[in-house]
């Protein structure tokens, strides 16, 4: 999607009264089997299962979980310190779908423990360089997961889109209004975890 057309979507879903579900009867069937069919392909190509949460309470978005290192499955907000030290860092593909917008951002995180004891979280964008540099393996993942976002509707942004600053009248965004950028727009709820 066309960042300046994908700011017009956030505007009028912002700023006036406009509700893709009141154009649509159907969307939120759609949107949901749209993700849900997304998710389970991402897994098929990954060979894993994925974890699929769908909007919740604060979370007004759908997320996509992948975990990628051997032997560990569900969610990485469940790991566990002693788990993760004894294998020495996990990897996860986190994907999240706006429910307004026909847009995805994914995220590769790293849960490791460090020589010193103490647990860390490393972050990188989907096509990050000097990640994929690191991580070669995950090329293929990371192509695909553009490819088959696309096949069900959403345009992967990369964070030079989904976190560059919200236009200045924009109202903050309800959960992060320190942070103003378009993710907290696209993602209500999301906050870098």
């Amino acid at each position: 999607m066309d960042p300046k057309k994908l700011r017009e979507v956030v505007r009028r879903f912002y700023l006036t009264s406009w509700l893709p579900w009141n154009d649509d009867p159907d969307y939120v069937k759609l949107k949901v089997a749209a993700v849900r069919e997304f998710a389970a392909e991402l897994g098929d190509f990954a060979h894993v299962i994925p974890e699929l949460e769908e909007p919740a309470n604060i979370n007004n978005y759908f997320r996509i979980e992948l975990p990628l290192t051997s032997g560990f499955s569900g969610s990485r907000f469940a790991l566990d310190f002693d788990e993760v030290a004894a294998v020495g860092g996990v990897t996860y593909l986190d994907v999240l779908c706006s429910t307004f917008a026909p847009v995805a951002d994914a995220t590769w995180f790293r849960e490791f423990v460090d020589d010193h004891g103490h647990y860390g979280r490393e972050a990188c964008d989907l096509l990050d360089a000097d990640w994929l540099d690191r991580h070669p393996e995950f090329e293929p993942l990371a192509l695909e997961v553009i490819t088959i976002g696309e096949r069900h509707g959403h345009t992967v942004l990369g964070w030079d889109v989904s976190r560059s600053e919200a236009d200045s009248d924009w109202p903050a965004p309800e959960y992060a209004p320190e942070y103003p950028q378009l993710r907290h727009f696209l993602f209500p709820g999301y906050y870098d975890d």
